[in-house]
Parts: structure tokens; sequence; C-alpha cells
């Protein structure tokens, strides 16, 4: 299978009029004590009172957390309802109150990291919401809200001259509507410098000097800086990861150090949900007898309530589930470094463990109920004595259980983007700081705890070789030029309007895939998209012969979910929910659904998906049976290459038995989604070089639907 590598980001921007980077100008506020704060001036229209609805939201960072809470923004009356009041407990929870209406939500949040919170009042619904980081944390019903117009106090309570904030805040902003959670992710990196629909008022604080701080919504709302209130220079991060590639892992040599990551309402996987985990280590030492040394865990106390993956004093492991403890004996000595898979599979409540690729065991147990709480590496989240003492590094959390080949495809590459399933990656490329950073396409910073260190080198991963860099880039013309890599076939060059994009484009524009000429170096020509843009070079480099990709359903889903089908449109991300196994199958087992969306399919998991130009030429068959049907030709598998699709028509199966479909592997055949013309061989062979979305079709009937489908295998020529 060849291996993709994206080994450089291109920040090159073009024609500046927005940036994702922070520029040298840009600033932020920090607060120093109990008199340092900022004060907004109210009015007749501002800030959002009565139960109108309303949304604030920042980035702070604390640089600690008093006892007595911390106020991050505030306004109204102390009377019932009269209040809406941001805080911080000294546990790190957030508070968002209405004086005597009291919502606290325990996010966890530590000192010395950025966080993004933004609470959301609903007065149509009289709901709360908030959101950490990016992500619904919690929501809390309240009564009918009676907020007095006040000013507004950033770092300071209200009303008292207490509960102050110390740390510093960035891109603080008031809206008069509650925004929705697709807004709150899509906007959650942005500095939003020119007005825009809904917003009240917004403080950047890139003023950078003086005793106040403008007001960018166009409203007038300045911010009065009092007290030792003042301009810095560490501002809050404007993408989820820093975009690095670097041989770095992070080691614990103390009983004290551990990483942390917070939880919302998606994350981690909790319950008795499939998931993986996986991750390279290398013990300095095994654990003291009678003790353990933690990999990961979270969850809460109770039988089946808890996922732990830690390593035994006899060099064993251990995957369980706080009362379900599952040994696998595997041997391993210090000073070598080791890849550990541990998955949950929901559907069949079975556990299985991978060393190195290799599968050690699996064993069954009860429905889990594991509860969904911070998750913590290196050490037992509720015990002592039980820390990892050594190197970590490349840990990712999917929200799927991972099949074997998924597995071995992946254990030695770095996944520095987003992939179908992972749930969150942490491969410590950035080197230094005081958190690991999520690559998987949220903001899950793993923050630093004790005293863990960088240290390099990191695991055994596929590393670049050559001289791969973007040596020069005309703006004007378009004219890129990059270093080879020694055993590249082709190249790729991607684009994106901003580095905190979740997904880049699988081709700049104008630029089909670049076949590798062996000379050193390659000049390409790439369009502007837009005013601003980003550019990175992708290698794929050719490690052994591609080999038939399947499912079989034998013993469980494998990854695939069910799918509200694009039909012969294109859609980027198309909503996905859980798929059910049936007895029934050619031979058992299948997967089977009935209707689910308005137009219902199956997509495949992450093993199916990305770079599959080597499966040019070959073939995608399947088993299916329906016991329902219009008659009608239909878009039997759709493939979604990121910013394009393409679909392959076929008439309905015949009714009520088996009826095995092979779809060619080339362009012959399919359109291109949202057309009816025929994909041209560079079209297809775009989707099939950046291959995000296989889509297999399942409602065959505008009326009740009954399907399964069985034995997917991806053939190469």
């Amino acid at each position: 299978m060849d291996a993709t590598k994206t080994l450089l980001v291109c920040m090159t921007v073009i024609s500046m009029s927005c940036s994702a980077l922070a520029e040298p100008s840009e600033q932020a506020i920090t607060l120093d004590s109990n008199s340092a704060y900022l004060q907004v001036a109210g009015d007749t229209t501002f800030p959002p009172a009565g139960n109108a609805s309303m949304t604030v939201e920042m980035w702070i960072n604390a640089a600690s957390l008093p006892s007595s809470g911390s106020t991050l923004a505030g306004w109204g009356t102390e009377s019932y309802c009269g209040l809406h009041y941001l805080g911080l407990s000294s546990a790190g929870s957030v508070i968002f109150s209405h004086w005597g209406v009291d919502n606290t939500f325990p996010a966890g949040l530590t000192t010395g990291v950025w966080h993004h919170v933004c609470a959301v009042h609903d007065g149509a619904a009289n709901l709360d919401y908030l959101y950490v980081d990016g992500t619904l944390f919690g929501s809390n019903a309240t009564p009918v809200l009676t907020v007095g117009r006040t000013a507004v106090r950033l770092g300071q309570h209200p009303n008292v001259a207490s509960y102050p904030f110390i740390g510093t805040m960035d891109e603080v902003r008031i809206w008069s509507v509650a925004r929705t959670a697709a807004e709150v992710k899509a906007a959650l990196f942005e500095r939003l410098t020119q007005p825009v629909a809904g917003l009240a008022a917004r403080w950047g604080f890139d003023d950078g000097a003086g005793s106040a701080a403008a007001d960018s919504s166009g409203n007038g709302h300045t911010a009065a800086l009092v007290g030792s209130a003042a301009w810095t220079a560490l501002v809050a991060p404007e993408t989820a990861a820093p975009p690095a590639i670097s041989t770095f892992a992070i080691e614990q040599n103390s009983a004290d150090d551990y990483l942390q990551i917070g939880y919302d309402t998606t994350f981690p996987p909790s319950g008795n949900a499939s998931m993986s985990i996986e991750m390279w280590f290398l013990a300095n030492q095994m654990p003291p007898a009678g003790g353990g040394g933690t990999l990961a865990a979270w969850g809460t106390a109770g039988a089946g309530g808890m996922h732990y993956l830690a390593l035994t004093p006899e060099g064993n492991v251990v995957f369980s589930h706080y009362g379900y403890d599952f040994y696998y004996t595997v041997g391993l000595t210090t000073g070598v470094w080791h890849h550990v898979c541990a998955v949950h599979n929901g559907a069949n409540n079975t556990d299985t463990v991978y060393i190195d690729g290799q599968p050690k065991g699996t064993n069954t147990m009860p429905s889990l109920v594991v509860g969904r709480t911070s998750v913590r590496l290196g050490q037992h989240p509720g015990a002592s004595g039980y820390t990892f003492l050594g190197r970590m590094d490349e840990i990712r959390i999917w929200s799927v259980a991972r099949t074997p080949e998924e597995i071995a495809a992946t254990m030695t590459q770095r996944l520095t983007g987003p992939a179908t399933g992972l749930a969150g990656r942490w491969g410590f490329d950035e080197g230094a700081g005081s958190a690991a950073y999520d690559s998987a396409g949220n903001y899950r910073p793993a923050v630093l705890c004790g005293t863990p260190a960088w240290t390099s080198p990191g695991a055994p991963l596929a590393e670049p070789t050559g001289d791969f860099v973007i040596a020069a880039f005309d703006p004007a013309s378009g004219s890129l030029t990059f270093g080879e890599v020694p055993a590249a076939t082709r190249y790729r060059v991607e684009w994106a309007s901003s580095l905190s994009s979740s997904t880049w484009s699988s081709n700049a524009p104008g630029l089909a895939l670049v076949p590798s000429m062996g000379d050193g170096s390659l000049t390409v020509t790439v369009g502007v998209e837009q005013a601003s843009c980003f550019y990175r070079v992708v290698a794929t480099l050719t490690n052994t012969p591609p080999v038939s990709v399947g499912s079989t359903f034998d013993t469980d889903t494998e990854g695939w979910r069910v799918v509200n089908y694009p039909f012969r449109s294109h859609v980027q991300e198309p909503d996905t929910s859980p798929l059910n196994l049936d007895g029934l199958g050619n031979p058992p087992y299948s997967v089977r659904l009935g209707d689910v969306y308005g137009e219902t399919g199956i997509s495949a998991p992450s093993g199916f998906l990305g770079d599959r130009l080597p499966y040019y030429g070959g073939s995608l068959s399947y088993d299916i049976l329906i016991r329902y049907t219009d008659a009608l030709t239909y878009p039997a598998v759709v493939l979604n290459g990121g910013s394009l699709s393409v679909y392959y028509d076929l008439p309905s199966p015949t009714l009520n038995e088996w009826v095995h479909v092979t779809i060619p592997f080339s362009e012959a055949g399919w359109k291109v989604s949202g057309t009816l013309r025929s994909a041209t061989e560079a079209e297809f062979k775009t989707v099939l070089g950046n291959l995000k979305g296989l889509y297999i079709y399942t409602e065959w009937h505008s009326g009740d639907d009954d399907t399964n489908v069985d034995n997917v295998i991806l053939t190469p020529q």
C-alpha cells in the first residue's frame, strides 16, 4: 500500500486580506490582581438584557484559580434571574449563572493553557449552553430571566470588587443572538475584525497601547482598562494544532507526571460505544510490584465504568473496565519502543489488544457503562502509584473499533490531520510548551501536569527523507518549487483558506496530481483560489504493491456506519450514525438497515479511504439483498474526494436474493456529483487520490426499505 506523507506545510499567503496566523501586532489583555479589569458602558440597547437571547465568548489563559473563583464576564443586577455571570471555580469548572440560577459545568480547565469558553442563553427555549474549546460541554434549563442592563465588566465581578480573573484573555465577543454549535465551532479561531450580523461587541485587544480597547463590531462599545490591566503579546491560538512534524515525544520520570485532556458531550467515547486507543511507548522501568504503569484511562468507579490501559510489573498489558480486568501476556522489556492498540467493540462486547500490530488476545464482557470524564495519559485518574515512567508518542483515540488491517496500515505513520473515526490525536510535534495539541480537527489540548519533558527521538515512525522543502513561491505567477523525495511516485499540492481549516482541498486550483520526475526538484504552477490561501505539498511513497481491502462483517460492523446518502449531490461531510450487524449473511453475518435518513446508505471506515490512486483500474464489489424496490436506476455508489464527488448509476438489484455487484474503479460510467456529465480521467483520479468517503446506496424504494450488504471488497488492478 502506498504511504501518503505530508512532510511540510507551506504557509505562503497570497495577497493577504485576512490571516490565520498571529501577526506581530496582535495583542491580548493580561490581568494580575483584584484591581485589574475592563469595563464597558451600557446604553439603551447594550448589553443584552431581560430574557433576550445572547452569547458571550472569549479565549482565556488562567495564571491561577483563586479559591473564591474567577470572573470572566458579568453584567446585570443582584436580584433573582437578574444577572449574566460567566466565571471559573477553584477547580477549573465553568460557572454560568444568573443570580439564584447557578449552573456549574465541571470542565476541569487548567492553568497555563489557552481555552475557549462560550456561554449561550437561548431566550426562546429558556436554555443555557456551555461550549468549551468549540464543543458543547452541557446545557441547563432556566426560568425566564430578568437580566438588568448595566455596564459589562470583564475580569471582575460586576457588582462587587472581588472574584478577579488572574491571567490573559483575548478575542472577547458578546452577541445579541444565541449562537449555534456550528457557528461557535466555525469561528473558533477567527479574528472578527469587521461587523458581523448579531455581533453586539468584540474586543480583539490588538490596539496594543492606550487605556481602552476598541470595539470592532461597529457599535462603539469601547472597553476601558482599569487598574493594572495591561497589554501582552501572548495571544490566543489561531489554529487547532501547530502544523509541525518532528521527532519529539513526551517523557515521564516522576510519579506526579501525567497529561490531561478535557471532555465534552462527544468525547471521549463512553457507555458501551466502540472505541480504540493506541500509542507508542518506551518504558524506562517497569511498575513496582502491585502497581501498574497507566498508559491511558478515563471513566468512573463501578463495574464496567472505566477504560484503563496499562503496563504490568511483569511487562504485560492490562485493558480493564473497573471489575472486568483482562491481562495480555506479551513480556515487554524496558528501553524498547512498542506500539499498543486496545480495541473495544461495542457491537459484540469484546476487547482485543494488539502489540506491534499483532493481536494478543480477545475477551468478552457484559455491556459497559464507561463514564465520560477527562482523559488521563500516564497516570491513573483515581489512584496513586500507577504512573507510567517512560516515553509516549503518537497517541490516538478513535470512536470506532479499528480492524487489524487499519491498525497495521497506520501504526508507523504520523496522522497529521482529520481521519474518519479519529476522535483525537496527539503527536507531540511541538517539541516545547505546556500542552500537546490535537491534530484530528478539534481543539483538545493535552495539558502537561507535573514535570513531563519533551524529548527526542520519539517513536520509530516513518520519517521524511531527502530535501523535501518548498524552496520558492511566486504569488504573482503561482509558480511553486519544491524538493523531491526519494521513492516518491507522485505529489499533490493542497490548499486551504486558513491553517485552522479542518480539511484541506485535495488539489490546488488548476493543478492535478504531479508525477515524480526524479530530478531533485519540481516546479509547478497553481491557481489562486481566493485573496488569502495556504498551500502544502503531499508526497506519496510506494512501499509495497496495493492489496485488496475488504469487510466481510463476520464478527462486527468493522467501522461501517449508516450515512445520510448524498445521492447525486456533493456533500463534503454527510451525517452518519451507528450500523447494526445481522445474522443473515452471504455467508453470515452482514449489515442490515432500513430507512434512517431521507436517502440512506452505508459509509466505509478509514481503512477504505485515503490515497486510493493505486486502485485505479481495479474494482469495488459487494453483495446486496433488498426487500423493496422502485425498479429504477439510482446512484449505487458515491466516492467523495473532499472538494469533488463522483457517482455510479445502476438499475435496482433483484428483489429478495443476494446480488453480487462489481463496479469498475476507472472513470467509465462515473458521473460528477451535482451534474449529469461523465467524469474525466483526471477528475476520477483526483477523487481516488484523496478519498474522503465511500458510500453504498441501500434505499432502493421510496417507501419502506430493508437492506443487507455483505462482502465489500476494493480490489487493485
